[in-house]
């Protein structure tokens, strides 16, 4: 007899917490529509699929024919890319695998399911799409104010305090020009040598 699996995962190992009320929440579902045949798949890490053991334990189930109806918190809970994604609910569908993502309030089942689930899948990417191209401008905009990545904590290049010291520009002017700390160009002048210069 076929049954329902649930798969729970959350981002990373320090949010189990998460992956309870993930989990709670699709039970509480099923409680409340008469689903009593299921099995849980939980995964607690990051990584690609090929990082997700539950989620290969999943699918080679649906594969032996043992699932007919996969229940998720929500679909970026199976990838977190758009390829992987659609291809891996679009073979569940057309292996008739039904999909529900309960906090989405989304039962994706032919033809309407797999278009909605494009379009939702196609939303998630854009969404991650922005926040890398935000990181790197960021980052290119903290390139060109002298800020050196890479630590926990960005340090400002020192040749080029040094360099305006020389110049003679103050301490708080230097710490203007570069938009960091009064702190910063003291720590940088001292580390060199060049606070009384």
């Amino acid at each position: 007899m076929k049954y329902t699996a649930i798969y729970v995962r959350v981002s990373t190992l320090k949010q189990g917490s998460g992956l309870d009320s993930q989990e709670a929440s699709i039970l509480e579902y099923c409680r409340n529509h008469g689903i009593t045949n299921y099995k849980v798949y939980e995964d607690r890490q990051t990584g690609s699929n090929l990082d997700r053991p539950s989620l290969k334990k999943l699918q080679n189930d649906i594969f032996r024919g043992r699932v007919d109806t996969v229940v998720v918190w929500k679909l970026d809970r199976l990838s977190r890319s758009l390829k992987d994604g659609i291809n891996l609910l679009v073979d569940w569908l057309e292996q008739d695998i039904r999909v529900i993502a309960i906090a989405q309030n989304f039962d994706l089942s032919g033809a309407v399911g797999r278009m909605i689930m494009s379009l939702l899948l196609g939303i998630a990417e854009m969404e991650r799409q922005n926040i890398r191209e935000n990181i790197v401008r960021g980052l290119q905009r903290a390139r060109q104010k002298g800020v050196l990545l890479g630590g926990s904590v960005p340090q400002y290049n020192y040749d080029e305090i040094i360099s305006l010291k020389s110049q003679g520009m103050s301490v708080s002017g230097i710490a203007r020009h570069l938009n960091c700390s009064r702190q910063t160009v003291y720590t940088a002048l001292k580390q060199t040598k060049q606070l009384s210069a």
